[in-house]
């Protein structure tokens, strides 16, 4: 399973924040209304039950009533149908209560003191059920209350269905608030995705920048420290490819001075077989030497020398490199076969790629045998163009394969005194990548060793549609 991209990160974190964010709102939306609304239900209970005392008060007064009779008259006068106002004794004995109220009395009133409210349920979450009912208490003199009890504001059915209304838009605001939030991050990473595609495209070469001109002060920083890498890293490659080549050219001249000096040494000890046997065995590592310094000598172009873009004919290259190996084997050695269509093009240095098919022809007739059978294919396998080369020799183990193209990487069977460098297969895969392909070693129809090139067709690299790289056999 692929690890989740960045943008995915941000759009969960951005989703978790705005779910709690929303979350904590709604319920401290609706926890403050309810607070709200309870506190502005109980002033306007306790201000009616306050007026209700100063009322019978005036009442017993200007009428030489008794309390209780004077709460009675003055009930009557002023009861209200959404209210139930009730006369009590400090014991919560009920003396008079109002008539013509629509509020039903408690069945079990609770035990309340002066300017104290309750409801009529124990539990707070019922509360809010509907029939909840409030009674507030208000001491009138030292023997009397008056209770006033109505519908609980937060049963009302209005307050419950703006409670239920916040709880089920908060779904919506989550979805939303990561829709936006994820289109709009996205949009904010375009500049990092950019820098990115910027980075694999281009190579690290001195004066190389990536050209995206984020403007983001963290991206543009970010890019400024690539542009920097990469001129840094650009100037060090290019100091190791100068190395390496003054360094072979400047080997040049003096191998070749050598092999004259030992050459000429050899035709004076004719009479030594000896000393001629170690001039002979000089001339020979001499011969691997210049080998190697013309092998480092091509790695060193394949990878840093401007590429070419001309069109490649990979049928016409591997028909010439046959030709080259029948010259180099001779007599003695089977020609190999070649299986190609009249034409297959890829863009490219014809110089580099004939040099891939020569030492790929070169490496199977080595290690294969002078009268191994060799066949170079060059076909076309869904968008690729590929060229390989087999033989009937003893193969390539299936645990070296992925290492053959690694530099000086010998088989133990070269290594025993197959003459070589173990560059050769290096600067295939060299030149493979700077086409834009791969180079790969397999098992071959033949029953030995096969190796592979594939790269992008001509029409697909003119229109910059680079392919998938093939699966290694």
């Amino acid at each position: 399973m692929k690890p989740p991209t960045l943008l995915q990160r941000l759009v969960a974190v951005q989703s978790l924040i705005v779910g709690l964010t929303c979350s904590g709102l709604v319920i401290v939306s609706v926890g403050a209304g309810a607070l709200l609304i309870r506190r502005d239900q109980d002033r306007q209970l306790l201000r009616l039950a306050a007026n209700l005392c100063h009322g019978i008060g005036e009442e017993a007064r200007g009428e030489g009533l008794t309390p209780v009779a004077a709460a009675q008259e003055f009930f009557g006068e002023s009861g209200q149908a959404d209210y139930l106002f009730e006369y009590v004794d400090r014991g919560g004995v009920v003396l008079v209560a109002s008539p013509g109220t629509k509020v039903a009395a408690m069945a079990d009133p609770p035990e309340l003191t002066d300017r104290k409210c309750a409801t009529s349920q124990a539990s707070p979450v019922s509360s809010v059920a509907a029939g909840a009912r409030r009674a507030c208490r208000q001491d009138c003199d030292a023997g009397h209350s008056v209770r006033i009890t109505a519908e609980d504001a937060l049963a009302d059915a209005q307050v419950r269905r703006s409670a239920l209304i916040l709880i089920l838009a908060l779904p919506f605001a989550v979805l939303t608030g990561g829709l936006l939030g994820g289109n709009l991050m996205r949009k904010m990473l375009r500049p990092l995705q950019l820098l990115r595609e910027a980075a694999v495209r281009h190579e690290a070469r001195s004066g190389t920048e990536l050209g995206v001109h984020a403007r983001a002060t963290e991206l543009a920083e970010l890019e400024r420290a690539f542009d920097n890498l990469l001129a840094r890293l650009g100037e060090a490659l290019d100091r190791e490819r100068r190395f390496s080549q003054e360094a072979s050219h400047e080997l040049r001249t003096p191998l070749t001075l050598l092999r004259g000096r030992f050459e000429l040494l050899a035709g004076e000890l004719q009479a030594s077989p000896r000393l001629l046997a170690e001039a002979r065995a000089a001339l020979s590592d001499l011969a691997a030497l210049e080998r190697l310094v013309e092998v480092l000598l091509l790695l060193s172009r394949s990878e840093s020398a401007p590429l070419p873009n001309e069109i490649v004919n990979l049928s016409d290259l591997a028909r010439e490199a046959v030709a080259h190996q029948s010259h180099v084997d001779g007599p003695a050695s089977p020609q190999p076969e070649v299986i190609a269509p009249e034409e297959l093009l890829v863009r490219g240095s014809e110089e580099l790629l004939g040099r891939a098919m020569e030492n790929l022809l070169e490496n199977a007739r080595k290690f294969a045998g002078p009268g191994a059978r060799v066949r170079i294919r060059v076909f076309q396998e869904n968008r690729w163009a590929v060229f390989g080369v087999e033989d009937d020799g003893p193969g390539v183990p299936a645990a070296l394969r992925p290492h053959v193209f690694e530099r000086f990487r010998r088989g133990p069977a070269a290594r025993r005194g197959t003459p070589g460098v173990g560059l050769g297969l290096a600067v295939v895969r060299a030149i493979a990548v700077r086409h834009g392909g791969q180079a790969v070693a397999g098992a071959a129809e033949l029953g030995g060793a096969e190796f592979r090139v594939s790269l992008p067709l001509y029409e697909l690299s003119v229109e910059g549609q680079i392919p998938t790289p093939l699966a290694a056999s």
